[in-house]
């Protein structure tokens, strides 16, 4: 499932509509941001797409504790951190 930004709804998202087929799928899936959808059982819950919650779990590891954890080179982690970041802003502005 995922979240279309043009319907505002939650819509199902199968294999045969990822890679190249999602440009004719007429989804627009948000990356980012919380959504209220209602259950089966009439239930309402929060949601948020899978970035979104990397997003939130991500933001208490700074560029030490990264390094402490993965042993990754910081020189490298940070510019690699930093292109996620911009790529994600030019996606939603």
């Amino acid at each position: 499932m995922v979240w279309d930004l043009t319907k505002q709804q939650a819509v199902p998202l199968h294999r045969e509509q990822v890679g190249w087929h999602y440009q004719t799928s007429g989804l627009d899936a948000a990356l980012t941001g919380t959504y209220r959808v209602k259950l089966l059982n009439g239930r309402e819950v929060d949601v948020m797409p899978v970035w979104q919650l990397y997003l939130v779990h991500f933001q208490d590891y700074d560029l030490d504790t990264c390094h402490q954890i993965c042993r990754t080179p910081k020189d490298l982690s940070g510019p690699l951190g930093a292109g996620f970041r911009l790529d994600q802003a030019r996606r939603h502005s």
